[in-house]
């Protein structure tokens, strides 16, 4: 994972796992000293979580740090073709994936409330969240996407996020959970949306490969670099 060396001094520990995206997913990329999971209070890692037990661990232990660095050394070869993998498991069973994050949510949040994070950094959090699980079920079925829609905007109100802090630039992935929460929609509407979408875009490929500008660039590109027009051919 790529990083750029760093060193926090006397930092907000608890800003990390926002401001340095390669502090998460995966703990085996952390060095911690031993009495940061021991004082004030112990951290383990939780084993009833079948998914992202990993973010858990890192939102419970990053708040408390005082120091840190980040390194640019690659000093770690991590296999991800391994059909076998709990990521790889997972990504097939989006649903199971979908639950496995909401109770992650949770769990950080309910920690954080605990411990007093959640009130310095509660515009961090909720922005975290909502760009987390947006993406995971932005490409739900219709119906399942309302279902948990429902579910994560009850949530909020269940922890009493105050949405007003939700970062500008995630504002309009919080007003699509809304839509998707509200949708009228059925399986059956879905399909002819995607149907319309997949004529419009066969027409735009059309177009474009009659367009004088393509035929001009792929005459001044050397054939080796030519695209193979067969595969739109199918289309």
């Amino acid at each position: 994972i790529n990083t750029k060396y760093k060193y926090y001094k006397k930092c907000d520990g608890y800003c990390i796992p926002f401001v340095e995206k390669s502090s998460r997913p995966f703990l085996w990329l952390h060095f911690i000293k031993r009495e940061i999971l021991e004082k004030p209070t112990v951290i383990r890692f939780d084993e009833t979580m079948h998914l992202g037990e990993d973010q858990l661990f890192q939102f419970q232990y990053l708040p408390r740090v005082k120091s840190a660095m980040v390194i640019e050394d690659k000093i770690y070869n991590y296999r991800v073709n391994r059909n076998d993998s709990l990521m790889q498991l997972y990504s097939a069973k989006k649903i199971q994936k979908m639950e496995c994050h909401m109770e992650l949510v949770e769990k950080v949040t309910d920690i954080w409330k605990r411990e007093k994070y959640f009130d310095v950094a509660e515009d961090k959090l909720i922005t975290w969240m909502v760009n987390f699980l947006y993406y995971t079920i932005v490409d739900f079925p219709i119906t399942f996407k309302q279902k948990y829609a429902e579910k994560i905007l009850a949530f909020i109100e269940e922890k009493q996020f105050k949405t007003y802090l939700l970062a500008e630039y995630e504002q309009e992935l919080f007003k699509q959970l809304k839509e998707f929460s509200m949708t009228e929609k059925n399986e059956l509407d879905e399909i002819r949306d995607m149907e319309t979408r997949i004529e419009r875009e066969k027409y735009e490929i059309s177009e474009t490969l009659k367009s004088r500008a393509f035929r001009i660039g792929r005459k001044l590109t050397s054939k080796k670099a030519h695209l193979d027009l067969s595969k739109f051919e199918q289309i």
